[in-house]
């Protein structure tokens, strides 16, 4: 997500197994975009099958009665507390 934003990356990334893992610079990336625009289509669909898979994740979840999702707004029941996760 940082590579369509000018922004320090904040996520942190932990893999279950030994992989290969490259860096590109925001500066490299914009000029590879207008190279070959097409991988903008390529990174929108994996973008678009990760939400889609969130969101059967989510709609398991709210029916398995574990999770209420109202907008923005998800609640996880079961923890010692209510986790409230707000995206901004």
């Amino acid at each position: 997500m940082g590579l369509f934003e000018e922004n320090e990356r904040s996520a942190l990334v932990i893999a279950k197994e030994q992989c290969d893992v490259a860096e590109i610079q925001y500066s490299k990336f914009r000029e590879l975009v207008k190279t070959d625009p097409d991988i903008l289509m390529h990174m929108a669909g994996q973008l678009a099958k990760r939400l889609r898979d969130t969101s059967q994740k989510v709609k398991e979840l709210q029916q398995q009665g574990l999770i209420s999702a109202h907008g923005k707004t998800i609640v996880v029941y079961g923890a010692r507390q209510f986790l409230w996760l707000i995206h901004s």
